[in-house]
């Protein structure tokens, strides 16, 4: 499984070295108590003209932490403008904006999208992109991440640690959470680098349960609970 991940990232990587395009920053945290309103700064470095349209696609997660892409763009997060044309080495800011007046019973997560349209030159959008070789359209999307919550949203994190060594992280709390942001009280300094070796940094979303291998250091059985740094 890792294999056929690894392969998709490494495919992304090329897709963006290709069209020299870069996004900041990747991650959005929108704390709507706050402010209702971020940014994102889009360049384009490579030597030819490039057309961006935006859409926004809500993310939702499974209670085992698997995403889901919502496919019809989604109208509570507002991208300005819309779309734009960048010349080379120029750059484009997005004002992205929280326009939902429900209140948030839990955090959700989006992706703001970037697709590459191609147009010709007269300015006429053209659609996907063709490769030449195969003849086949190809859509190139550029991805950034918005996550949306509010004050009294809170992660409620824990860890089991069983007999055999397997690790089980859940998150019962309404809000988000990254496992670098998190301190497990009562476990012993001398473990906490192990833990950390074995789940890594993850995105922990509300209301999920993850699963991990046992470590390859002994760690000792119990429940931790894990508090925001």
């Amino acid at each position: 499984m890792w294999r056929f991940i690894l392969k998709g990232l490494a495919l992304c990587f090329l897709c963006t070295q290709a069209s020299a395009v870069t996004i900041s920053p990747l991650v959005i945290e929108l704390n709507t108590d706050h402010r209702l309103t971020s940014q994102l700064v889009v360049t384009n470095n490579s030597t030819k003209k490039i057309a961006l349209e935006t859409s926004v696609h809500r993310l939702s997660f499974s209670s085992n932490g698997m995403t889901r892409i919502q496919s019809s763009a989604d109208k509570n997060v507002l991208v300005f403008p819309p779309a734009a044309l960048l010349a080379p080495g120029k750059l484009q800011t997005f004002r992205v904006q929280w326009v939902s007046n429900t209140p948030l019973k839990m955090s959700e997560s989006y992706f703001i999208r970037f697709s590459n349209i191609q147009i010709n030159q007269g300015n006429q959008e053209l659609g996907k992109t063709k490769n030449l070789q195969t003849g086949i359209n190809v859509q190139i999307n550029y991805n950034a991440l918005l996550h949306v919550y509010s004050s009294s949203l809170q992660p409620e994190v824990k860890i089991n640690i069983g007999k055999e060594g397997n690790l089980i992280l859940t998150n019962s709390g309404n809000r988000f959470t990254f496992t670098s942001k998190l301190h497990f009280k009562n476990l012993d300094h001398h473990f906490i680098e192990a833990l950390y070796e074995t789940i890594g940094d993850q995105f922990v979303p509300p209301y999920s349960t993850h699963t991990f291998d046992p470590s390859s250091q002994h760690l000792p059985v119990g429940t931790y609970y894990g508090y925001e740094q």
